[in-house]
């Protein structure tokens, strides 16, 4: 269509341009309510697994859980807090499912990363 309309614009049926247009603007707007959605209710989860990391292992994690939704907002933040906080959230969830529960054990700062979340 759009070679058809470069090569001679006289001939080109203007209601298929039109039409190819309405949809070409329709998925674009398709995709960024599907991006700003998909961001939002990740934000979400990113939250509740903060909280629920808490809940689950009660040792200090490096960021507060409000960093959890501010920090993809601030700027020059945004560049690791997120992976701090994922990182946490994995950690704890970890070591408490390993059962660990006190001082004298590997504590959430220098038990070991995981490679999945320092690929990401």
């Amino acid at each position: 269509m759009l070679s058809a309309l470069i090569d001679s614009p006289d001939t080109a049926d203007m209601g298929a341009v039109d039409a190819n247009d309405r949809l070409y603007g329709m998925s674009g707007l398709a995709q960024t309510l599907s991006y700003v959605v998909t961001a939002v209710l990740f934000v979400l989860w990113l939250l509740r697994a903060c909280s629920n990391a808490e809940a689950m292992l009660p040792v200090p994690h490096r960021r507060h859980a409000a960093w959890a939704v501010f920090g993809w907002v601030v700027p020059i933040v945004h560049l690791w807090y997120p992976k701090q906080i994922v990182d946490d959230v994995w950690t704890t969830s970890r070591l408490g499912a390993a059962g660990f529960r006190g001082p004298g054990h590997a504590t959430l700062h220098t038990a070991r990363r995981a490679g999945l979340v320092r690929a990401w």
